[in-house]
């Protein structure tokens, strides 16, 4: 009777992972021995992949021991994974793994994501604030020079007082700009752009 109720409990368990909105990989001894339908889309496997080794799945060396290690770890972990097919642009997985009880035996839970379209949108941002900013540099450097060049030329106070102030501004803005350039720079180094 314990046997029955265990083999509802793993039937209720799949119809519920198969609903799941990610991908979802059970992993035993560096075994593939479950996979919902996303999963199959995501990693572009076909279904007689079903319960092949690690390695016959995820074609990186890097991801194999990733999956190696953290089956072997009582902690959970993520990492992210570049599917790349020969028929299909590359996409990017944001992979989550967990230790789960299946049919009375510790497994691995591998989640993953499709974060393709989130790193194509960071990657546009971090382009376009760059070449924005790289656009206001020159002609704020000009500004300061000019500046710079009509203060010392000055004889009156109050012109003097303004281009002081033009001066300021325009270093303010430089500098702000730096920063912003700065900032482009860690955040596409951050993401491998």
């Amino acid at each position: 009777k314990k046997h029955i109720q265990n083999q509802a409990y793993v039937g209720e368990q799949r119809e519920l992972f198969k609903r799941f909105p990610f991908g979802l990989l059970l992993v035993r001894n560096n075994k593939m021995i479950w996979c919902n339908e996303e999963a199959f889309k995501q990693l572009e496997m076909n279904h007689d992949k079903c319960h092949n080794t690690i390695s016959s799945i995820f074609k990186d060396a890097h991801m194999c021991l990733w999956v190696e290690k953290v089956e072997n770890s009582p902690k959970s972990d993520k990492t992210e994974y570049t599917v790349i097919n020969e028929s299909s642009s590359p996409k990017t997985l944001e992979v989550f793994s967990t230790h789960v009880e299946w049919e009375n035996e510790p497994t691995l839970l591998l989640t993953m994501k499709d974060i393709t379209a989130e790193r194509e949108i960071e990657q546009f941002k971090s382009r376009w604030i760059s070449t924005v900013s790289h656009e206001f540099k020159t002609p704020l450097n000009v500004m300061l020079n000019l500046v710079s060049h009509l203060s010392q030329r000055s004889n009156d106070e109050l012109t003097e007082k303004y281009l002081s102030l033009g001066h300021s501004a325009t270093e303010l803005l430089t500098i702000y700009i730096g920063d912003l350039l700065d900032y482009c720079q860690l955040r596409s180094q951050e993401f491998g752009v």
